[in-house]
């Protein structure tokens, strides 16, 4: 009890931090399942009023976090699966996994770089990116039931 009492009052200390510092932290992260569950706290957090909307000295991205898996191939490179087997189908779902996952990046840069946006601007993008996080995370559970891990085919 005691050092949640201190937890507590060091959190009440500290300078609130602003939705476009929270959401640059979470650009950059390359753990896959890390950075979906950091989508969802900074949502949590932006609803909840603990962040500002102060907008300032935005750094360029030019590449978001990511894994090192999958690696990334030119198309003609990619072999063509057909669906009937399981393992066509989990080349199917790994591609969308990918495609998900992207789209949490995507969702996330429209609010880290567009400032003086209203309120709703930023609670929908990041309502997109969370739910784009839950979509993640469902495929990799399908691939998970089938023996396989995003990151374990080309893109």
């Amino acid at each position: 009890m005691c050092a949640s009492k201190q937890t507590d009052s060091l959190t009440k200390s500290l300078p609130q931090r602003s939705l476009q510092q929270e959401c640059y932290a979470v650009l950059m992260e390359t753990n896959p399942s890390q950075k979906c569950r950091l989508t969802a706290e900074l949502r949590e957090h932006f609803e909840n009023n603990k962040l500002t909307l102060n907008h300032q000295n935005a750094q360029t991205i030019t590449v978001p976090g990511r894994p090192e898996k999958p690696e990334l191939v030119l198309p003609k490179f990619l072999k063509k699966r057909g669906i009937a087997k399981q393992s066509g189908r989990n080349h199917l779902m790994h591609a969308i996994a990918h495609i998900e996952f992207n789209a949490i990046n995507l969702a996330l840069d429209a609010v880290y770089r567009f400032a003086d946006q209203p309120k709703e601007f930023y609670r929908d993008w990041l309502r997109v990116a969370s739910e784009e996080a839950k979509h993640f995370g469902l495929i990799c559970d399908y691939l998970s039931k089938h023996n396989t891990q995003y990151g374990d085919f080309p893109v």
